[in-house]
């Protein structure tokens, strides 16, 4: 799978709010940071199909040599974390999880799935929860199983640590990672946070360079 911003800029009345973003994203873990403002909502909005029609654009965005910029989000095949975890609170663990897997899929294939992501996130015995009952580190964990239960093409992470104090971003951070690693799909991930950062490198959206601390 492969993410690619060929020459891509977003507009305001003519006016771009950033200089264009030439670079490509593998299989990897990409940080845009920069400080309010600049712009890493609106173009995570961009590749996630959801910007506001005062926005126009400049150069393609492009997923595995398709420009998805003519899409719709569903078209896009994208797994989402956000700052908050927007699970369902009427659902258990295990329906949030259901809601999350393909339509084509078997339920006996998305309980096999879903039992076996939940005994790698050491949520097994959680199955049947109720949603309201867990944690803030084991919501975040069933937010994560769900971005990638879906079988998405790319997934967008959105300050995904701010919610979690610092003792529980240092267990949850590695782990993600290694999950969201696995699956050999392009993440794009919106932070403010230079810990956040997988290995240290990320995208300054004021610069339009990659950079480390």
């Amino acid at each position: 799978m492969m993410l690619e911003f060929k020459s891509f800029q977003l507009l305001i009345n003519e006016v771009s709010i950033f200089d264009p973003i030439s670079m490509t994203v593998n299989n990897d873990i990409v940080s845009i940071m920069g400080p309010s403002g600049c712009g890493k909502s609106s173009l995570f909005m961009a590749v996630l199909g959801g910007l506001d029609e005062e926005f126009s654009h400049k150069g393609d965005i492009v997923l595995n040599g398709e420009s998805i910029m003519h899409l719709g989000t569903a078209q896009r095949h994208i797994g989402m974390m956000m700052q908050d975890d927007l699970l369902f609170p009427h659902m258990n663990v295990m329906q949030n999880l259901l809601f999350a897997c393909p339509e084509n899929m078997k339920k006996i294939d998305k309980l096999d799935v879903i039992e076996r992501y939940l005994a790698k996130a050491d949520m097994y015995e959680f199955k049947d929860a109720k949603v309201q009952s867990l944690s803030g580190g084991q919501k975040s964990r069933i937010s994560a199983l769900r971005a990638v239960l879906c079988q998405p093409k790319i997934v967008l992470l959105d300050e995904p640590f701010s919610k979690l104090d610092q003792s529980l971003k240092q267990k949850f951070r590695p782990w993600l990672f290694d999950l969201l690693l696995e699956k050999n799909i392009p993440v794009l991930m919106v932070t403010h946070d230079l810990s956040d950062c997988h290995q240290s490198k990320f995208y300054d959206l004021v610069k339009g360079e990659f950079s480390a601390r």
